[in-house]
């Protein structure tokens, strides 16, 4: 038997009902169902929360920040419906880590397929900040590994091809990698200093 989905719905209308988790209910979901966010915060580590759903009048900047530092820290797709909003609160919605927002509607038919939609800009999300972190890392030998050619040519009078070959000689006599002895090059020169 597969498990349902759990989804922590914080609804924070001015009157919060019982039909919005009776319909996640019907459409398939585990509903974990509170009226304040401080509430919820401890069901995000005691249970695999699939998705936040937060169920609001109008977004308001301070209530966006919380929502943020809750899908940073939780990792997972956040599912906004709004009675109401306007173009910027919309942009600090987006910003803020909510992957859908609905506003001024609520349709049982469409409930899977927003629910879906969160899901793959969620993941689509995570895909794109996992490639900007390896680029950011790859970026981050390739100074390292520039610096240290530099050091190397103007230490020993050398061209930067010899002194590429140099680094990978030492990387092969250490059983290093190129970065790990770039690194080495230019901690010593630092100390040096």
């Amino acid at each position: 038997m597969q498990m349902k989905p759990k989804i922590v719905l914080l609804d924070l209308t001015k009157q919060p009902c019982d039909i919005f988790t009776d319909i996640f209910t019907q459409c398939g979901y585990h509903v974990l169902s509170s009226q304040s966010l401080v509430d919820v915060s401890s069901w995000f580590t005691s249970h695999s929360i699939s998705y936040f759903v937060v169920n609001v009048n109008l977004p308001h900047p301070s209530l966006l920040k919380q929502i943020h530092s809750v899908a940073i820290k939780h990792s997972l797709p956040v599912v906004m419906f709004a009675k109401s909003s306007d173009k910027s609160l919309t942009e600090q919605a987006i910003q803020s880590g909510i992957n859908a927002l609905v506003v001024d509607g609520f349709d049982v038919n469409r409930l899977r397929h927003v629910m879906d939609i969160a899901k793959a800009r969620f993941d689509e999300t995570q895909r794109l900040n996992n490639e900007l972190q390896k680029l950011k890392f790859q970026l981050a030998e390739r100074k390292t590994m520039d610096k240290a050619k530099g050091i190397l040519m103007k230490q020993r009078a050398i061209d930067e091809i010899t002194a590429t070959e140099l680094i990978r000689k030492m990387a092969l006599d250490r059983n290093q990698n190129l970065t790990e002895v770039a690194r080495s090059i230019v901690d010593v020169d630092e100390l040096l200093i």
